[in-house]
């Protein structure tokens, strides 16, 4: 039996939540000043996108500045393959930009990103293979992304089925974990198209004649709020099944999956909801820290091999 002293193997979990996961590199700031450095951090959705930044060795001052230097609206465009509304093209060469050909093995501390396999109905983790591929992956909004073929399966954003991965982080071996919540719970979702016309002109114009009908915006609306309230009820129940040691929800009550231009505030967002929680994260940063937790549940999540990367 291991000892009540044994030095324990750290874990960061980064929930996916639009604009809203800007929230994670302020969180990556206070915890690099307090000095908790995870041993694992697993992504989902725009958190896939920020662990794997932190992969790359980037500090999170860096980060920060390539999310505020980013133009959003410049890496929009409408696909015209008919696998999605927005083209991935522009994505994928921006994620070139900062991480170059990098395979998941390749980063430290090791990073594992979350997505859906539509044809195998199942949440599925990455953990090899290119990081630019498992980004979009984790990423891909159904219906609004193409999704990305890996191998014989079919995936789409890590955050449909599991939005905050702590169940995945412990599968990979972390005994103490810290996750980031910024999907759920305490936001407007008055996200309607005149805020993604905001995001993009491009895309508004696309919904608009997607959706072709006299109350185009209520529409939307309720498709959103219905979509957001079956992702928050799935997270409430991840989290109890696999509840991380520390749970850092920023509160973000004005900033929606979409309205990159409030990023800044999500950034301060996260730096304030990981400063209230200092003194808890200090211990746990203590990699001889003596409490035990309960055993999680049983249940594993699918590894999908690079080998079944398709060409």
């Amino acid at each position: 039996m291991r000892s009540i002293f044994a030095r324990f193997r750290l874990g960061l979990v980064l929930g996916g939540g639009g604009a809203r996961g800007g929230a994670h590199a302020g969180v990556l700031s206070i915890l690099s000043d307090i000095g908790y450095q995870p041993d694992l951090i697993v992504g989902a959705s725009m958190g896939a996108l920020v662990a794997s930044l932190a992969g790359t060795g980037l500090p999170p001052s860096k980060i920060i500045q390539i999310l505020l230097e980013a133009r959003f609206t410049d890496l929009i465009s409408v696909d015209r393959t008919g696998r999605g509304l927005v083209g991935s093209d522009r994505i994928e060469s921006f994620l070139k930009r900062h991480l170059g050909g990098a395979d998941l093995r390749d980063l430290k501390p090791k990073v594992a990103v979350m997505a859906t396999d539509l044809l195998g109905r199942e949440a599925v983790i990455l953990d090899e293979g290119p990081a630019v591929r498992a980004v979009l992956a984790s990423m891909a909004i159904p219906g609004l992304f193409p999704l990305v073929e890996w191998g014989g399966r079919e995936l789409v954003d890590g955050g449909l089925l599991t939005n905050v991965p702590t169940q995945a982080a412990y599968q990979l071996g972390a005994e103490r974990l810290v996750a980031v919540d910024v999907g759920g719970g305490n936001w407007s979702t008055d996200v309607t198209l005149n805020n993604i016309g905001n995001f993009n002109a491009q895309l508004q114009r696309a919904l608009y004649w997607l959706l072709s009908l006299s109350k185009r915006e209520a529409a939307f609306e309720t498709w959103l709020r219905s979509a957001m309230l079956t992702n928050d009820k799935l997270s409430e129940y991840h989290l109890q099944l696999f509840p991380p040691d520390i749970l850092i929800q920023p509160a973000m009550p004005k900033i929606g999956l979409f309205t990159m231009e409030f990023l800044e505030d999500a950034i301060r967002a996260g730096v304030e909801a990981a400063l209230a929680l200092a003194p808890e994260i200090r211990k746990l940063a203590n990699r001889w820290y003596h409490l035990r937790r309960p055993a999680t549940p049983a249940g594993r999540l699918a590894l999908v091999p690079s080998k079944q990367l398709s060409d």
